[in-house]
């Protein structure tokens, strides 16, 4: 249980992001969300600010806030250059950038590498600058540490999960949840469904497979052809059914950083899970992969891992079980709630 803070102890706190989140939309929006209700819990007024807003420059100018926290790095360094000594700016870095704009490079060619070098660049100031940094994966907090030498920077899990219905994983359907719009989820929906898709149909005809967020007209209607349906963008209780009614999560991610909520999402609602090892990385403090799911990277090894749990109903449920064990132990509230007081009260 998080002790509740009196309204008159409470800590000033500016949240600052490019536009108005969308938690229903992506899943950086929903760690914003997530952790402004936490900082709210634990003693902070929070108050947003986007820099879209029409008055954004003035009432930066003006804020007493004590923090704040500012997300994506292009924006940090646009908004350390406008804030007074006495604010402390911390550095919100959903992901490494650089680190998948890199492997997008290295498997596909279609980024140049000077883009890769100026983001470089604007992570590694933002990691300067900072009074503080923090990553949702420890692998990746560790890598900046140590190899790019920036001092400040920590882990936290950005995610926190309710107790929710859990799935009965029974039937044949398998779902993806993620918009089209982040490059990582466009390629290995791709991928799954050209290369993977049709030998599974072939062992599997009743198969059904369900793709949650917001995907171009052309693309659904060639995935149509293959039986894939579309949700479109739906709530989080509407997605919450979604999960619950569906038998394997998957997540045929070729290359990201970060944690992936899709896939926490998944073992909350205790679906099994099929993943790529970027799709899991960095989701536990070791950093091997979590429990409650099987790690597939080559098509073969796809084919072969979701054949196992269609035709498994004890794998399937034990898996569940394991994943739901796990949520429960790392990502609380109260998780985010003990790591966000200790970081926040050593700057």
């Amino acid at each position: 249980m998080i002790q509740a803070v009196p309204s008159g102890h409470r800590t000033k706190c500016l949240i600052i992001d490019a536009a108005e989140i969308r938690p229903s939309h992506d899943a950086g929006s929903r760690a914003i969300l997530d952790m402004s209700q936490v900082l709210s819990e634990i003693g902070f007024d929070v108050t947003f600010l986007w820099e879209n807003s029409p008055d954004f420059n003035d009432v930066l100018a003006s804020s007493d806030a004590k923090f704040a926290l500012v997300n994506r790095p292009s924006l940090f360094n646009r908004v350390c250059a406008r804030v007074s000594d006495r604010m402390k700016i911390i550095y919100l870095a959903h992901d490494l950038h650089t680190l998948r704009l890199e492997r997008e490079l290295a498997l596909n060619n279609r980024l140049s590498s000077a883009s890769v070098r100026a983001m470089r660049l604007l992570e590694q100031v933002a990691f300067e600058k900072c009074s503080l940094a923090l990553l949702p994966s420890k692998v990746e907090a560790d890598f900046v540490r140590e190899v790019w030498g920036a001092k400040n920077v920590e882990h936290l899990n950005y995610f926190h999960f309710a107790q929710t219905e859990i799935s009965e994983s029974i039937g044949k359907k398998l779902v993806f949840v993620g918009g089209q719009a982040h490059s990582p989820n466009a390629d290995g929906v791709g991928w799954f469904i050209t290369r993977i898709l049709p030998s599974l149909q072939s062992n599997f005809p009743e198969l059904e497979v369900v793709i949650v967020g917001s995907w171009l007209d052309d693309f659904k209607k060639s995935a149509s052809l293959l039986g894939v349906k579309f949700t479109g963008l739906i709530d989080e209780e509407t997605l919450s059914k979604t999960l619950v009614s569906s038998t394997i999560g998957i997540a045929p991610l070729r290359f990201g950083a970060g944690v992936k909520r899709k896939v926490l999402d998944y073992l909350n609602h205790g679906l099994p899970v099929v993943s790529t090892s970027i799709g899991v990385e960095g989701m536990t403090d070791s950093g091997s992969p979590p429990p409650g799911l099987l790690m597939a990277d080559s098509e073969k090894d796809w084919i072969s891992a979701i054949s196992h749990l269609l035709e498994n109903t004890e794998s399937r449920q034990v898996l569940g079980s394991e994943g739901v064990k796990f949520i429960r132990a790392n990502y609380s509230r109260e998780v985010m709630a003990d790591t966000l007081k200790k970081l926040l009260g050593s700057i």
